[in-house]
């Protein structure tokens, strides 16, 4: 692992930590590592879906903030919550950009590795259209099923995207933070108990979907064969003869 990788682990634990401390995990909270959003523009670090949808963005000591804007632009619009988390040496920067933004939280780590809040994040409704687009297609379908809609087997996204936008921001919103949750569930138990067993820092790869690869069944090597259980044809075998691929026994055709 390298310096960088290492540094954004440890603050991405330390979130963790204070989210199980402060019991903001109840049990069907869910919590889900980078999360792709806004038309995969842009991935959030690390999501929490309780009562509402949280994203969080991590910039460890050895991150830059070159995408930060866009990244604070979009991320609040997709989260219901959102709080920024930076090491305390792009504190004063962070501050300044979180002003700009109506309702997004500050989370500053300092050289100890305690997380102090300084903004706290204030709940803001996400709009129709972001709430659809975090949902996938087969999530839409089963939501508007849920909802009454019928005929709807065999509709593209885009029909069932216009569909849903006649639903209320209540159950969209709701609908998001419920499909989310049944995504990656397994992921986020998984990682529960390999938390409780090595930690949250040790456990991470856990919340990964990637790491969900190796639940796959491992291929199996095929068995070695002994050569030596099979002896050489005899060189004055009758029905011997000279094959490309070298001196074979004949098969006989059977006699009448």
């Amino acid at each position: 692992m390298s310096a960088a990788m290492s540094a954004e682990a440890k603050l991405k634990a330390a979130v963790v930590d204070r989210l199980f401390s402060s019991g903001i995990l109840d049990n069907d909270a869910v919590l889900v590592s980078e999360l792709t959003v806004d038309n995969w523009a842009h991935r959030t670090d690390l999501v929490l879906a309780n009562g509402r949808l949280w994203g969080f963005e991590l910039k460890s000591e050895r991150d830059n903030l070159s995408r930060l804007p866009a990244q604070i632009s979009s991320f609040s619009q997709h989260f219901e919550k959102f709080v920024l988390v930076v090491d305390e040496k792009f504190a004063s920067r962070a501050a300044q950009l979180i002003k700009e933004t109506n309702g997004a939280g500050l989370w500053i780590s300092t050289g100890c590795g305690k997380l102090i809040e300084k903004i706290r994040p204030s709940f803001r409704p996400l709009a129709k259209s972001r709430a659809i687009s975090l949902m996938t297609a087969i999530e839409l379908r089963k939501l508007l099923s849920k909802n009454g809609y019928r005929n709807i087997k065999n509709c593209k996204r885009a029909e069932l995207v216009e569909l849903a936008k006649c639903m209320t921001v209540q159950t969209l919103s709701d609908g998001a933070r419920s499909a989310i949750k049944d995504r990656f569930r397994s992921i986020h138990l998984s990682f529960v108990d390999q938390r409780a067993i090595d930690g949250s820092l040790s456990a991470l790869p856990t919340l990964t979907r990637a790491a969900n690869k190796s639940n796959l069944a491992t291929p199996t090597k095929p068995n070695k064969i002994d050569i030596s259980l099979f002896p050489p044809v005899p060189k004055d075998h009758p029905n011997l003869i000279e094959a490309p691929s070298g001196p074979v026994i004949a098969r006989m055709k059977n006699q009448p």
